[in-house]
């Protein structure tokens, strides 16, 4: 909420705006919280702790076995996602017939890392009990990879639009401001029609339009959009 708040002074600062904006200010709110907290506690319950060495003497055990445990847990999402991530990225490569020799430094080290997961004594446990799979609120990563196909391909975007829940949407006198806004703009209207899939320069186009952040806010839309991405197969 703060973030959402000081979006204006971002906005002066930097000179985004849109979507992009949103995220820049979140961010850094979000940093300077975090920043805030950390020095409150270090000059007040630190300080108390420091002057006395048996709670000193707990304190790092504690922190020791917490920051072992992080760590351990830590490991356990980032490769769990990874094991997750991989078959994705198998069959984009696949389908975009990139050669085994043509595979990035990226590429490479994800396939390599799963399959010494693969082969070591915990792999079999970490596919079994994968975290990436077995949390709801972590498991997003094909819905994640599903949208960003669809926010990638102007074709996509259309036929969700075109989809009949976000149709229903568009019957919004708030909706039709925005959508018009942006059918009115020939740089996003040549994005949306061209027919080619989205480079960085198309993406930061549609990120940085103050429509897209309005489309954004509006109730419903994004549960809409994501209905309309389900039901439609994108």
């Amino acid at each position: 909420q703060y973030g959402m708040q000081y979006e204006y002074k971002v906005s002066e600062f930097l000179g985004t705006t849109g979507l992009m904006n949103r995220c820049i200010s979140v961010l850094s709110v979000g940093i300077l919280i975090s920043m805030a907290v950390w020095m409150i506690s270090s000059l007040t319950i630190g300080r108390f702790v420091r002057s006395r060495p048996g709670l000193s003497r707990m304190n790092r055990l504690t922190g020791f076995t917490l920051g072992y445990a992080q760590g351990v847990a830590g490991i356990a999402v980032l490769v769990g996602g990874l094991l997750v991530f991989e078959p994705l990225l198998r069959r984009n490569l696949a389908d975009a017939n990139v050669p085994t020799d043509e595979h990035t430094l990226v590429h490479r080290a994800v396939f390599g890392v799963v399959d010494h997961t693969d082969s070591s004594v915990l792999g079999p446990y970490l596919r079994d009990y994968n975290p990436m799979e077995k949390i709801p609120q972590l498991n997003r990563v094909q819905e994640v990879h599903q949208t960003a196909a669809v926010l990638s391909d102007p074709s996509k975007i259309n036929q969700m639009m075109s989809h009949p829940s976000m149709i229903k949407l568009q019957g919004s006198p708030s909706v039709q401001r925005v959508v018009e806004e942006l059918r009115s703009d020939e740089s996003i209207n040549q994005i949306l029609t061209s027919g080619k899939p989205m480079d960085r320069s198309a993406a930061m186009t549609l990120l940085n339009h103050p429509a897209v952040l309005d489309l954004v806010d509006q109730p419903g839309f994004l549960d809409q959009a994501s209905k309309a991405i389900e039901e439609a197969g994108l």
